[in-house]
């Protein structure tokens, strides 16, 4: 599945809903990337992303911590994607979770410039019955 901002505007602070689990499975990855940098730009600059697993009323970070996002710098490389961290518990899906992405824009440049933001989340749910 796929979670995307625009690449007419900067990346901003975000939280979707982008997956409700319909059978027992697994997160298999999380890779993010971003169209439009500022290769050169003096100050800081980065895109924090993270997905969270919803079961009832408990969240969870499915990646691993204490770094449990992905993080693109200012200076990246445009569509070169980085790939997360799973937790080896918390990737496991049950029917009714939801994942959700987090986004989270930080710096000192007073206006963000990177944009384009996409986020691939692939997993497999197992067909109830088999």
């Amino acid at each position: 599945m796929r979670y995307g901002q625009s690449e007419a505007s900067a990346n901003i602070d975000e939280t979707e809903v982008v997956h409700i689990c319909r059978a027992i499975g697994e997160v298999v990855a999380v890779e993010a990337c971003q169209s439009v940098v500022a290769t050169g730009a003096t100050g800081v600059e980065n895109t924090k992303v993270q997905v969270i697993k919803q079961t009832g009323a408990t969240t969870t970070s499915i990646m691993t911590t204490p770094n449990d996002y992905i993080q693109l710098d200012l200076n990246d490389n445009p569509y070169v994607p980085s790939n997360g961290t799973l937790d080896g518990t918390n990737k496991i899906l049950a029917n009714n979770d939801v994942l959700k992405v987090v986004v989270t824009q930080n710096g000192t440049l007073g206006t963000p410039v990177a944009r384009g933001l996409c986020v691939n989340i692939t997993l497999r749910e197992t067909p109830p019955g088999t």
